[in-house]
């Protein structure tokens, strides 16, 4: 791990404080807009605060890339996060199997909030003049969407004071993004393993 990736993970653990003073601030006291209308002692604080953030956001962004691609940054940032030291062949084993479980369980939960985000099930009571036998109904479904319609905005004109994007939302479904994450885990795995098997 280079010095700078050691500089940004610091910064990433404690920036973390100031971000949790930011969110309490945004969502308690300021709903809409935190800043306006405060005295410049807390408007300075505020935008400090707000800068953090995005410095904050840009590390992780940095880190998350890089770790695709680095496999020292990326196994010393999860010994350091899960605290494995792997001093003997024991303790490898040992990190093997927890990986191992890791990896399943993890699946395992995917799965389950795949199936709750694509099942639908609707209790009905029919009225008391309706001539079928059964006055309740249950009705079981599955529904799939790719994309979510409502999580983004199209802004058709580029004028001045209009704006041209509105991003707030992950354009996926919940369903969409339980598979690809589960396409993701499944194929890094196998594509680990394939490469550690070969070479």
């Amino acid at each position: 791990m280079s010095k700078f990736d050691r500089l940004v993970t610091k910064y990433l653990l404690y920036a973390i404080p100031c971000l949790i003073i930011l969110f309490v601030w945004g969502i308690v006291k300021y709903p809409e807009d935190a800043g306006e209308g405060l005295p410049q002692t807390l408007r300075t604080l505020w935008d400090t605060l707000g800068w953090i953030f995005i410095l904050w956001t840009t590390g992780s962004l940095y880190l998350s890339i890089k770790m695709l691609f680095s496999k020292s940054l990326r196994d010393g940032l999860l010994k350091k996060l899960a605290r494995i030291q792997d001093r003997d062949e024991r303790e490898e084993i040992i990190s093997g199997n927890a990986a191992k479980f890791s990896f399943l369980s993890t699946l395992a939960l995917l799965c389950l909030f795949l199936f709750l985000s694509l099942c639908t099930m609707r209790l009905e009571r029919r009225p008391a003049n309706d001539p079928r036998p059964s006055k309740n109904v249950i009705s079981l479904g599955m529904q799939f969407k790719l994309i979510d319609t409502l999580s983004y905005k199209k802004e058709s004109q580029g004028r001045e004071g209009e704006v041209i994007v509105d991003y707030s939302e992950f354009p996926l479904t919940k369903a969409a993004l339980i598979i690809l994450l589960i396409a993701w885990q499944v194929g890094s795995y196998h594509y680990r393993a394939r490469r550690e098997m070969l070479g």
